[in-house]
């Protein structure tokens, strides 16, 4: 995926979540969600790629409803498929930036079983959901 495939998906799956699951704009776009649904398990280091640029995008906005969407959906897709391979970067883009920090205490794991899910939580400074 090139630089303009890779905006153009952060733009159309900025576009469908602000329209809500029932407007034209979300249908429009739905292709964006589902490639976002399907990116991890094709290629992980994109989909953490495409992760950063909406949440910069977001960001620069202050867009809190999508960050909450952002987290609970690629963000908690990613780990929980591939939480081991980037959760170190998910640490160093929480320590740099308070803004994902508190993005990700959108993000629920199933538990805290696993190292990687204990180190998560200690990252977002939350505690497993179902505690």
């Amino acid at each position: 995926m090139d630089n303009d495939e890779k905006e153009k998906l952060v733009n159309a799956w900025i576009t469908a979540e602000k329209g809500g699951s029932n407007s034209s704009d979300y249908k429009a776009n739905w292709w964006a969600i589902e490639t976002l649904i399907k990116l991890p398990d094709e290629n992980p280091e994109l989909t953490w790629e495409v992760i950063l640029r909406i949440f910069h995008k977001l960001e620069e906005v202050k867009d809190t409803r999508l960050l909450e969407i952002l987290a609970a959906g690629p963000i908690e897709d990613l780990l929980c498929s591939y939480g081991q391979n980037i959760i170190d970067r998910v640490e160093i883009e929480a320590k740099n930036n308070i803004t994902f920090k508190e993005c990700i205490k959108g993000v629920w794991l199933t538990s805290a079983d696993t190292p990687v899910q204990q180190r998560f939580y200690k990252i977002a400074g939350v505690k497993p959901f179902n505690e």
